[in-house]
């Protein structure tokens, strides 16, 4: 097969002429290469940098704030600690790029292509991300994500571990593979969005919208669910032993071979809900509405405390 381009060589050593352009509001579309350039802690405030190869650049400290970057290559740049808020980065390239701890408030990241990149403790509050398709293993560690809107994305294998997501706001998002390990997730609202086969052990998703939910193989382990929006979710096979469902409303749910060990439903409304095949070993169901809607075919193990199902439940096991 065909050798792939291979990126242009680095400038030659200093003095890079490009360098002189380097200042507030500068036009850098003028002078594009900067590849490996050392730009630490420059002021670039409000500049122009459209279609400038920084790969593998130094841009740690940086101030581009308010800055344009359309379509600007950061591929392994370090850009630790920058201060970018407000910047516009429509179809930046910032695959394996560093950004930790980096100031990205209220950034337009339409149409980045971000694999490999790590987010870790960067401020991402009321940043925009759509369009961001086959972003693998992306790390927002630790990442203040309150208020920021993902639409469109596809975000496997990512770490939102510890993370803020307060009013976080996803449609039509891809989180597949994706661990939320300490994450806070108050106020979060993922519509038409899916996290299969996530890790959401403990998770504290108490009165979070997940309507239309795709959750298949996901691990809910000892989460809390109190009070969520569940309309037509959906948790096949999902692990969701000692998760409280109290109060959620859950109708047309699918729980299909699910593990519900000790869960408890309380005062759920849990109306054409799918139970079949689930694993319901000392769950609780006092009080919840609408039960004889749901179904519970061939579900297995015996509700707790000497509960009893007023409904028609066939091959328990």
């Amino acid at each position: 097969p065909p050798t792939p381009p291979s990126h242009p060589p680095p400038p030659p050593p200093p003095p890079n002429q490009c360098l002189d352009f380097i200042a507030p509001a500068a036009d850098l579309s003028i002078c594009r290469n900067f590849r490996f350039a050392d730009l630490r802690n420059a002021t670039l405030f409000k500049a122009k940098l459209d279609g400038v190869d920084l790969s593998f650049a130094n841009l740690d400290g940086v101030d581009l704030r308010e800055a344009t970057l359309h379509d600007t290559d950061l591929t392994g740049a370090s850009i630790r600690h920058a201060k970018m808020n407000k910047a516009d980065l429509i179809g930046t390239v910032l695959t394996d790029a560093v950004l930790h701890a980096a100031d990205l408030r209220g950034c337009n990241l339409q149409g980045v292509l971000m694999h490999g990149a790590d987010f870790s403790g960067a401020d991402l509050r009321n940043a925009m991300l759509a369009d961001v398709f086959n972003a693998e293993k992306v790390s927002f560690a630790r990442a203040d994500l309150g208020g920021a809107v993902v639409t469109n994305a596809w975000l496997h294998q990512a770490n939102f571990d510890g993370a803020n997501l307060a009013h976080f706001r996803s449609e039509g998002t891809q989180f597949k593979g994706s661990t939320f390990w300490g994450a806070s997730l108050q106020g979060v609202m993922l519509i038409d969005s899916s996290c299969t086969s996530c890790d959401l052990r403990r998770a504290d998703l108490e009165g979070v919208g997940l309507r239309h939910f795709n959750a298949e193989g996901v691990n809910l382990e000892g989460a809390n669910l109190r009070q969520c929006d569940l309309f037509m979710a959906i948790l096949s096979r999902a692990n969701a032993n000692d998760v409280d469902f109290s109060l959620a409303q859950m109708q047309s749910v699918d729980f299909t071979g699910a593990s519900l060990v000790n869960a408890t439903f309380t005062g759920a409304d849990v109306f054409l809900a799918t139970f079949n095949e689930a694993t319901i070993e000392g769950a609780h169901f006092e009080g919840a509405h609408n039960l004889q809607s749901a179904s519970f075919q061939g579900v297995l193990g015996k509700l707790g405390s000497g509960e009893k199902l007023i409904i028609n439940i066939q091959s328990v096991g």
